[in-house]
């Protein structure tokens, strides 16, 4: 069995990294999902409580969406300071991979923005 195991965590510069810690924390020890981070580049990434962390993939090059649960999008600053552009198209192309996206606080500001919640029910 083929089983999908792999969550990426969307990470950008200043990401609040309390927001998906409990999710990720759970996922990672007791199941048999592996959490990966992602994002723009493979630069590592400073959050707003100075946790630097390595990136494991650059979204230009996570084409194969076949072992992807999920990506989560944590919130932070700089969600409402910048359009990301390039990140809403890896948005778009894992959404029409059938890949549920969550967003949380900031995140969901950024979704709303590129009409990715106009078609769809979400909380």
């Amino acid at each position: 069995m083929n089983r999908k195991n792999e969550i990426l965590l969307l990470l950008t510069d200043r990401w609040c990294d309390w927001e998906a810690s409990y999710a990720i924390a759970v996922a990672n020890v007791f199941s048999d999902y592996v959490v990966k981070t992602i994002a723009l580049d493979t630069s590592p990434k400073v959050s707003m409580g100075n946790l630097c962390v390595n990136i494991d993939y650059s979204i230009d090059d996570y084409l194969n969406f076949s072992n992807t649960a999920i990506i989560i999008l944590p919130g932070g600053l700089s969600w409402e300071e910048n359009d990301y552009d390039k990140i809403a198209e890896f948005i778009r192309r894992i959404s029409n991979a059938s890949v549920p996206v969550a967003a949380i606080c900031g995140a969901t500001t950024f979704l709303c923005r590129h009409g990715f919640l106009n078609d769809i029910k979400h909380t």
